[in-house]
This record gives structure tokens, C-alpha cells and sequence, in this order.
């Protein structure tokens, strides 16, 4: 583990609807904050159909409440794999986001997630090309 700073806006997550990356600010939560209520309405139900974890708007907008009140709580650290792709904090940061800019600067703790994209990713490093693999994985997962 790595505690490290980066740039609220270098953040992102993969989407669980459409299974591709996102930027911090182009995430349903960031759009609630911009008032597209429907966008998170839409984010929300997907989780609840598939068994996902949910932060429900009223949930949210506490959050959202405290943060703005008490200020952010690093303790609370944002989790991170490698790639600056959010593990564990997405909400928070799509808060500090909205509240502090995309060129606000926050601590995160990287983590090792093995996952089958990152199985897939260092075995490719090891058999093709850097360009091929960016490629494959640009197609399948949104991001290299």
C-alpha cells in the first residue's frame, strides 16, 4: 500500500452500468450534484437490481451535508488501485469534486486489487506489444 496525493480530477471508476471508465466528474453521483436527479435515480436502481452496494440520495445528501459542515475527514482515506481507478471512495470524492474543484489535490491510499482486468493486463505486458495491448484493453475495459 502507497499513501500518495493526485488531483481529484486524475480520479475515475469503472461503471458498473456500462462497464467502461469514468471520470470523477462525468459519474452519476457528480451529475446529482450538478442537479440531474434522474441520472442517479437511474445509477441507484441498476445497483439495487443486481445486488450491488447502493448509496441511497437521502444517504448521499448526508454525506454531502457533513462534508460541507465538517469538512473532510482523511481518516476516511479514498481508496485507489494503481491506476488512480477508485476502489472505495467514490462519493466522497465526487463531494470534494463538486465542493473543491478537479484540481484539488487529496491524499489516497493505492491498493493491490487483483481483478481479472489486471490479471489480463500484465499477462498481455508480457506477449504483445504496448500499443496492441492498449488497444484490447481501451476495447474491453474503456482504459488502459
Amino acid at each position: 500500500m502507497l499513501k500518495k496525493k493526485v488531483k481529484i480530477g486524475d480520479l475515475g471508476v469503472l461503471s458498473a452500468i456500462t462497464n467502461s471508465y469514468e471520470r470523477i466528474n462525468e459519474t452519476a453521483p457528480f451529475k446529482y450534484l450538478m442537479g440531474d436527479q434522474a441520472a442517479y435515480r437511474a445509477y441507484s436502481d441498476f445497483h439495487i437490481k443486481n445486488g450491488l452496494p447502493i448509496m441511497t440520495s437521502d444517504k448521499f445528501d448526508s454525506l454531502i451535508e457533513s462534508i460541507e459542515k465538517n469538512g473532510y475527514d482523511d481518516k476516511r482515506i479514498i481508496l485507489v488501485q494503481d491506476d488512480n481507478l477508485i476502489y472505495d471512495g467514490q462519493h466522497r470524492a465526487t463531494v470534494l469534486a463538486f465542493l473543491k474543484g478537479l484540481d484539488f489535490r487529496i491524499s489516497v491510499l493505492e491498493v493491490v486489487v487483483i481483478t481479472k482486468r489486471q490479471i489480463i493486463k500484465q499477462i498481455l505486458k508480457f506477449i504483445l506489444p504496448k500499443s496492441i495491448t492498449r488497444k484490447y484493453l481501451d476495447k474491453r475495459f474503456g482504459r488502459s
